[in-house]
C-alpha cells in the first residue's frame, strides 16, 4: 500500500490528459516528402506567396498523405509550430479559411509556450 504522501507526490507526478494530447502532437512522425514540402512552402519566402498557391500545396498533400499527417506537422523551430500557427503569423487570412476547417489548427497549442493560432494574433 502507498502512503498518503507517496499518493500525494505520485499524482503531482502524473501527466493531464492535455499534457498526454500535446506530446501526442508533438510526436507525430511526419513522411519526410511531407516535411520536406511544407518547409518549403511555409518557411521560404511565404510572404511572397499567394494564398492560392499555399491552399493548393497543402489540399495536395492532405490528399496525398491525409489530414492527420499534415495537421500533425511541426517545423524545425522552437516553438515547433504547426501549418495554422505559421499562417496566421505571415497573415494569411484568406489560406487560413481554406484549411482551419481541415487541418482544424485553431485551438493547437505550440509546444514552447501552448500558444495556439488565435494567441499570436
Amino acid at each position: 500500500q502507498m502512503s498518503k504522501r507517496e499518493l500525494d507526490s505520485d499524482a503531482k507526478n502524473s501527466v493531464s490528459s492535455e499534457q498526454v494530447k500535446k506530446l501526442q502532437i508533438d510526436r507525430t512522425d511526419t513522411p519526410p516528402d511531407v516535411h520536406r514540402a511544407l518547409m518549403a512552402l511555409l518557411t521560404v519566402s511565404l510572404n511572397t506567396k499567394n494564398d492560392a498557391t499555399i491552399v493548393g500545396t497543402v489540399k495536395s498533400l492532405i490528399e496525398a498523405h491525409g489530414a492527420e499527417v499534415v495537421a500533425g506537422w511541426r517545423d524545425m523551430s522552437k516553438h515547433k509550430h504547426s501549418v495554422t500557427h505559421i499562417l496566421v503569423n505571415f497573415n494569411k487570412q484568406k489560406a487560413i479559411a481554406a484549411l482551419v476547417p481541415v487541418l482544424g489548427q485553431i485551438n493547437t497549442p505550440r509546444s514552447s509556450d501552448l500558444c495556439t493560432p488565435l494567441h499570436l494574433r
